[in-house]
């Protein structure tokens, strides 16, 4: 079992989306390497520090199993969704989602944190893991 780990080289914007308005089986269109289009009102997501994400790609017996993990931290709770999926925005343009609308869906883990006296500001770390046969999709944002 071989694991492969890849980093985003960085995130301009975050957006949280209703993954019930995706189209069915995204994770099929990665693999004929056509962009998701997301066709879907975008809400933004106010983050601060300097948000990572990380893609896990481990082979397994029936083929590739991937675990995106995106970590941001905002001074406000995320806005509530059923079945949330995020959309990511690199530099140089490229666009990524993160969840689907079938299962399995994106867990979000939150906490919240008080800065230090001097300095940081208090804010909520979340942390999204989506585990998929295919996760952090290239999409296209008309």
């Amino acid at each position: 079992m071989k694991t492969i780990i890849s980093t985003l080289p960085g995130i301009t914007d975050i957006y949280i989306i209703d993954a019930s308005d995706l189209p069915a089986r995204v994770d099929l269109w990665c693999i004929i390497r056509r962009p998701v289009p997301i066709l879907t009102r975008l809400t933004p997501i106010p983050w601060t520090d300097t948000p990572t994400c990380n893609l896990t790609q481990e082979r397994i017996n029936t083929g590739i199993k991937q675990t995106a993990l995106l970590t941001f931290k905002t001074p406000a709770p995320l806005p509530y969704h059923k079945n949330p999926a995020f959309v990511i925005r690199t530099p140089d343009g490229n666009t990524y989602l993160i969840g689907s609308r079938e299962r399995p869906h994106p867990t979000i883990h939150t906490t919240q944190t008080t800065g230090a006296p001097a300095a940081d500001p208090a804010a909520l770390t979340h942390t999204i893991t989506h585990k998929a046969l295919r996760t952090l999709i290239p999409c296209h944002i008309p």
